[in-house]
């Protein structure tokens, strides 16, 4: 209302709001009635009409998880943008829960509201990596630039992808998040990938790589988009959205991998490998508690040793079984951060 009020003084001539003095007390009801209608509507013209026009994302980023989005959040900071990255805030990620299960352009339309609302004006990182909702994105902020964060080569992609993909995994494994998790899978199944990447997926992961890469060159026209290269510096971005050039180094030295500060890495790997050691100490106990059980029930009305054997070797694959069944849990191999 302030801001009405505000307005209303900018487009009503004061002379015209004091006149009332001159009226008797119902003269000066009417007029403080009508103003406060005329300043209700002005206020519905300002958020209705106005804001959308007028606030809007002016950068959308479009690369991939592994592509240097990390550091260019950090550069569009440094520039005055503020800046949404939905990996840096994980409690967040359920907000974009419809969108990702029901694909409702209505959800994203929502929450592009509510980010605008709350000031930001550039986006990227994932759910926004998926071709469908970067349109649906574009038809609603048509003005919008576009950043497409690319590696010259795809093999290096392929590996910081894994590192990122990895990092979430464990986040999630070591903090119970399964409806987190899920939202991950999800998003990698949109952009056929697949969640946690291992070296034989390394040719599908980079052929859905260079398609992502050239349905967005083909989807955005060629002056609305700017392909930024790993360790291209502040010239090509500062030049695409008309600004100064900073003095200061630009971030690609924030190298793309894991989305968790590394104070929190080590920490996190030591959590997620004593949650491993408990399941296996777990699953032992089982096995050696129901061996004795059996030993001590069963096996005595066994009369042949091949029996008991083969009871036992039974027996010793179902626990590895079940040990087997929270290994393959974990991807295989540790990404380079878990092995510091």
């Amino acid at each position: 209302m302030a801001q009405g009020v505000s307005f209303l003084a900018e487009v009503v001539p004061p002379r015209a709001l004091q006149c009332h003095g001159a009226l008797g007390a119902g003269g000066r009801s009417l007029a403080m009635a009508r103003a406060s209608r005329l300043s209700r509507w002005l206020v519905f013209l300002e958020l209705v009409v106005l804001l959308p026009t007028s606030c809007c994302f002016k950068v959308i980023g479009a690369g991939l998880a592994g592509s240097g989005l990390r550091p260019l959040a950090s550069a569009l900071r440094a520039l005055g943008l503020r800046c949404y990255r939905g990996p840096e805030s994980p409690d967040g990620l359920a907000e974009w829960d419809p969108l990702l299960r029901q694909k409702s352009p209505e959800s994203l339309q929502q929450l592009a509201q509510q980010l605008v609302a709350a000031g930001y004006d550039a986006i990227l990182d994932w759910p926004l990596d998926v071709i469908d909702v970067l349109l649906q994105l574009l038809e609603r902020f048509p003005d919008a630039r576009v950043i497409l964060t690319v590696h010259e080569d795809s093999n290096k992609w392929f590996s910081a992808f894994q590192q990122t993909q990895a990092s979430w995994y464990y986040y999630c494994w070591a903090h119970d998040r399964n409806s987190l998790w899920e939202l991950v899978e999800i998003h990698q199944e949109a952009l056929r990938l697949p969640a946690v990447p291992s070296d034989k997926d390394a040719g599908r992961c980079v052929a859905a790589y260079d398609q992502h890469n050239a349905m967005v060159r083909e989807a955005v026209p060629p002056g609305q988009l700017l392909e930024l290269h790993m360790h291209s510096g502040w010239e090509p971005l500062c030049r695409f959205l008309n600004v100064s050039v900073p003095s200061t180094d630009f971030p690609w030295t924030d190298a793309p991998g894991s989305d968790f500060p590394d104070w929190d890495v080590g920490w996190l790997r030591t959590l997620v490998l004593r949650r491993y050691a408990l399941y296996a100490l777990v699953c032992g106990a089982f096995t050696v508690c129901a061996a004795a059980l059996l030993h001590s029930l069963l096996l005595p009305r066994l009369g042949s040793l091949p029996r008991r054997g083969f009871l036992l070797c039974v027996l010793g694959l179902s626990g590895l079984l079940l040990l087997r069944r929270f290994a393959l849990q974990l991807p295989v191999g540790l990404p380079r951060w878990a092995a510091r």
